[in-house]
């Protein structure tokens, strides 16, 4: 029996831009979220004597490093190679190529780095004597298009095969497609595990004896859908040749959406009813929190209202409000980031009988496009490629970081919520 983790993702050294309302002393947490983030992972590693560390892909967050965030990584593999833990690492397209410390400092011995001109092969030997075939590639530059599994080896003979990839796997969505590839190309192989970075959504996905996985990001970096809820790493114990997955949840910082029924808004004593409903659903959360997480919210009113519709400054205020009701109640570990208005008017027998057959086809175009996969396909139909592509830099601060199936939930909500003010008009 032998166990190691999985990671990928780190992002380290992540600037957290984009965010909203969140205060300074958020801010200077989140600067260090994702360096707490693996310095947390590394202690786990350690502590449960785990063999080896795959680490697949991004370590980095681009190009936004420098030498005191390549010593900190420095530091932390030292660790664990002392520790008796070697570290497996494919670089991924925020990294540099072909250098996991950027020329910076050198590399601790027991690290090994996949290369990027080729499938390369590690043989371990974990502490009761079983061998482990590991086989990955690092991206050879930082937008790959190919399949960065073609000219992989067959499963070596005698070991348990572990194959290490920076990729999308056929049907992700909400990432940019870089180094795509099928499942059943990566079970061709017959590798026991696949240990896979670049989706920050964890899944696990069995093909015949051949388990992949994903890990997701060890730390959550914005309120995007992929971004969402508990992050960490999977601590992978494997006995009998079976591997057993456990997920080590490691973020500190969360980041998740939330939906409150809210009351009809026409004054500013209903205003405050709305903050006062909102405060209460952050009260209860408050209670259910797992110590030492800070919760970082996006919150959407949902429900009808008889009068006008908040506002852009309005719901601004409430939010404001609401960080400063829980900071003068002592709660440090709850944050509204941002807050959204999805309410619709009151429906009347006289605001839908206006509408005749647009409404019927507002309600075909909406399920036409609650297909995740189809609105992906429009959306990347519309963003230049080839020569007149977006530089890397650009999609990766940009066009990466849109989700275009949450921007179609939240247009259709609004196209409604016209439809149903104007009573039809055109």
């Amino acid at each position: 029996m032998f166990s190691f983790i999985h990671c990928s993702d780190l992002h380290l050294g992540t600037p957290f831009g984009g965010l909203r309302r969140i205060g300074s002393e958020l801010t200077a947490g989140l600067h260090n979220a994702t360096f707490d983030a693996f310095d947390r992972l590394c202690t786990t590693a350690i502590e449960t004597q785990v063999d080896f560390m795959v680490i697949a892909g991004d370590v980095y967050d681009g190009i936004k490093y420098g030498p005191k965030t390549a010593r900190f990584l420095r530091d932390r593999l030292e660790e664990l190679v002392q520790a008796g833990v070697a570290v497996y690492v494919c670089l991924g397209n925020h990294d540099d190529v072909d250098d996991l410390l950027a020329g910076i400092v050198p590399l601790p011995r027991g690290v090994h780095v996949f290369s990027g001109d080729a499938p390369e092969t590690f043989i371990h030997q974990t502490r009761s004597g079983e061998l482990v075939a590991l086989h990955g590639r690092s991206f050879p530059t930082r937008m790959v298009r190919f399949d960065l599994a073609t000219g992989f080896p067959m499963a070596s003979a005698g070991c348990y095969n572990i194959g290490v990839l920076h990729c999308t796997l056929a049907g992700s969505v909400g990432h940019e497609t870089q180094a795509p590839v099928s499942t059943q190309k990566l079970a061709s192989f017959g590798f026991d595990y696949w240990a896979l970075g670049h989706i920050h959504t964890r899944s696990l996905t069995e093909v015949g004896e051949c388990l992949i996985s994903y890990s997701g990001n060890l730390q959550g970096l914005s309120i995007k859908p992929s971004e969402r809820g508990d992050k960490g790493a999977l601590l992978v114990t494997v006995e009998g040749g079976r591997p057993i997955v456990e997920f080590l949840p490691i973020s500190r910082f969360k980041f998740d959406y939330l939906t409150v029924e809210a009351a009809s808004n026409q004054s500013e004593a209903e205003t405050e009813d709305v903050e006062d409903r909102v405060f209460g659903e952050l009260l209860r959360i408050q209670e259910d929190l797992k110590a030492g997480t800070v919760l970082v919210l996006r919150i959407d009113l949902v429900g009808r209202y008889r009068g006008r519709a908040l506002e852009a400054d309005e719901l601004n205020m409430v939010a404001d409000n609401l960080n400063l009701s829980l900071r003068r109640a002592g709660i440090e570990t709850i944050y509204v980031e941002s807050l959204k208005s999805s309410m619709l008017p009151e429906l009347t027998i006289e605001a839908l009988s206006s509408l005749g057959g647009l409404l019927e086809a507002f309600d075909g175009a909406k399920r036409e496009l609650s297909d995740p996969d189809l609105v992906q396909e429009y959306f990347n139909a519309m963003v230049p490629s080839g020569k007149n592509a977006a530089p890397p830099l650009l999609r990766t601060e940009f066009v990466d970081s849109i989700d275009p199936v949450q921007i179609i939930a939240e247009v259709s909500d609004e196209v409604l919520a016209l439809l149903l003010e104007g009573g039809g008009e055109s």
